[in-house]
């Protein structure tokens, strides 16, 4: 089973971060239009945005077929560009794996009314 973890940054949005917890038989993956993005664990994918109307859906765009990209890979997951790896992402793929499903989804831990959480992130932006 061959996976791959991967962020989407253009126009230096985000900032990225190692994985803390690298594993070997994973393939980590930036895709940006920055030809000068290089961060410790991640490989560089750099890709000509010129023909999106932005930025923005160029990242969805990425986001969403990346498996026509990496056609190679059995399995993707998709990390927000500002997000952390903290340990083994390896489980995730093994669960989802054996599930049968066609898209996979952490649950979100807490629940937040909406106004909540805006002022959750103003509180800490």
């Amino acid at each position: 089973m061959k996976c791959l973890v991967y962020t989407c940054v253009f126009d230096n949005y985000d900032w990225i971060f190692p994985p803390t917890c690298q594993e070997q038989e994973l393939s980590y993956v930036i895709v940006t239009d920055d030809p000068t993005l290089n961060v410790s664990g991640w490989k560089t994918l750099v890709v000509d945005i010129s023909g999106f109307a932005n930025s923005k859906k160029a990242n969805l765009h990425y986001r969403a077929f990346i498996h026509r990209v990496f056609k190679e890979y059995d399995f993707s997951l998709y990390v927000d560009g500002n997000i952390r790896l903290l340990g083994p992402t390896r489980e995730f793929f093994s669960n989802f794996s054996t599930s049968n499903a066609a898209l996979g989804l952490y649950r979100q831990i807490e629940f937040f009314e909406c106004p909540e959480q805006i002022w959750i992130v103003l509180l800490f932006r």
